[in-house]
């Protein structure tokens, strides 16, 4: 569970993390254990384009026309395309 932030324990705490990840883990598998635990469908969508991907001779155009089934990932693709171009560069100007 490294995605955890921890910040507020001194790094003496390890025994009080891996006591939580343990407990944790065990709670995930006697739910799985149970059938208690629901898990969400992977989107066709996202199956689709990682089959695409795997092609050679795949275009662009093809790759968009699978994404646009899906307006949430077309909205987080278009989110992530912009934040790259909005990345401003220093340009030192007195090499050029």
């Amino acid at each position: 569970m490294s995605h955890l932030s921890f910040f507020w324990l001194n790094p003496e705490h390890n025994k009080l993390i891996k006591g939580i990840e343990s407990e944790f883990c065990n709670l995930v598998k006697t739910s799985i254990q149970n059938n208690q635990l629901t898990l969400p469908q992977i989107p066709t969508v996202l199956t689709r384009l990682q089959q695409a991907c795997l092609l050679k001779d795949i275009t662009v155009r093809e790759v968009a026309n699978i994404v646009i089934d899906d307006p949430a990932l077309t909205a987080k693709i278009i989110r992530t395309s912009n934040a790259v171009l909005l990345v401003v560069t220093p340009i030192d100007l007195f090499s050029i």
